[in-house]
């Protein structure tokens, strides 16, 4: 692993590595520990032994069609944001490659439409949210009862163009498992279903590395391709350990969120981006700015251990009420495609802290589920199993 293109910057550092292999056991298990001790109280509180609380008696509950409004609401506001998001960063980084611009180019332009986006940021964020819960929306209903596969399609179509159009590769490999999560919902995963879902995955994902890099060594993109996927995420970790061994916590300072605009805090730049400057600066010249890594990296990088303790904490609470609270509504079609958005975001907020505190992406997107739920209840009607 020594030899990897990540962890080449710190590989000599072993004491940095030990740190950083105990800070991410540690964050997991407080983690899921914390998730674990909530489903307890749960059951407990729900006057069931815990033992007899099975996942599976969700699963079997029959799914209950929604309203033809909600999903006319979804259709009409994913339409109209996809094409808002789509005109605010023109031209894409995803067509520019296809007009002949460079790797240099893309990179400098997908800086521009990610770090740098000068549109309204709740509009791009619904963008890339709406159109994926409604692919799940028509996916499950075509699967539960053969409805909505034409729009399942073009919705899907839209979905993969929307996440990928800014050169990003990490939301189309949660789009994909979102829609492995909506499959669950009605039918048994069987092995089959999971080996193709990964070769999906991968082959998508592989493309979008040979488009936007445009790199013709394939031995060189699966190197970079794994490195990125099994390897980059603790290098972040590794990066903290070392980094703040000889510089102070980052504390608030880090943290973009509502609270510090009402303390009036000066926004600092976050681990991530200190450490793609620090470690990386070759990728900073191809347009990188910042290195995604699990969870932990930005806990320890702000608050030091007690970060990493009390931010594992609150992530495995929070995460833990989110699926209680799906698990325990009506199984309409509206709340499995939120549910299954929300499956898969738990595991993305994995990778920022920040996030994880306060994510105005997934309360957004919780008042839009209630609000869809006020307007679907008493107009749906159950279909027979």
């Amino acid at each position: 692993m020594d030899d990897s293109f990540f962890i080449e910057p710190i590989a000599n550092n072993v004491e940095a590595k030990s740190l950083g292999i105990l800070i991410t056991t540690l964050s997991f298990l407080i983690f899921f520990v914390s998730a674990f001790i909530i489903e307890v109280f749960y059951s407990l509180y729900t006057r069931y032994r815990f033992e007899k609380v099975k996942w599976e008696l969700h699963y079997s509950r029959p799914i209950i069609m929604s309203s033809n409004t909600v999903l006319l609401a979804l259709c009409v506001l994913s339409i109209v944001l996809v094409i808002y998001y789509i005109v605010s960063i023109y031209p894409a980084p995803l067509l520019i490659v296809f007009q002949g611009a460079s790797a240099d180019q893309v990179a400098v332009r997908r800086l521009e439409v990610t770090k740098d986006y000068s549109g309204i940021g709740y509009f791009k964020t619904l963008a890339g949210i709406l159109p994926v819960i409604l692919s799940y929306y028509c996916f499950i209903s075509y699967l539960k009862f053969k409805k909505h596969l034409p729009l399942f399609i073009f919705i899907a179509i839209i979905s993969m163009l929307t996440l990928t159009i800014n050169g990003e590769k990490a939301p189309l490999v949660f789009y994909f498992l979102g829609l492995l999560v909506s499959y669950s919902s009605v039918r048994e995963v069987s092995k089959k279903v999971y080996v193709f879902s990964l070769l999906l995955i991968f082959s998508f994902i592989l493309t979008m590395y040979i488009i936007l890099f445009q790199f013709d060594d394939l031995e060189y993109i699966l190197n970079i391709l794994t490195e990125r996927l099994f390897i980059a995420q603790e290098a972040a970790v590794f990066y903290a350990a070392d980094y703040f061994s000889t510089h102070s916590a980052l504390g608030l300072s880090s943290m973009d969120t509502v609270f510090n605009k009402i303390l009036n805090i000066i926004p600092a730049p976050r681990a991530s981006e200190l450490f793609m400057y620090q470690y990386l600066p070759g990728m900073v010249e191809n347009g990188g700015w910042n290195v995604n890594g699990f969870f932990a990296h930005e806990t320890f990088s702000n608050f030091g251990f007690m970060g990493v303790i009390f931010g594992s904490t609150y992530g495995g609470i929070v995460n833990s009420l989110l699926c209680i609270y799906f698990r325990t509504r009506e199984k309409t079609l509206l709340t499995m495609s939120f549910y299954s958005f929300y499956i898969v975001s738990i595991t993305t907020v994995l990778s920022s802290f920040n996030a994880m505190l306060f994510n105005t992406q997934l309360i957004l997107v919780f008042i839009i589920y209630i609000l869809l739920s006020f307007i679907d209840r008493g107009k749906k009607h159950a279909v027979p199993k």
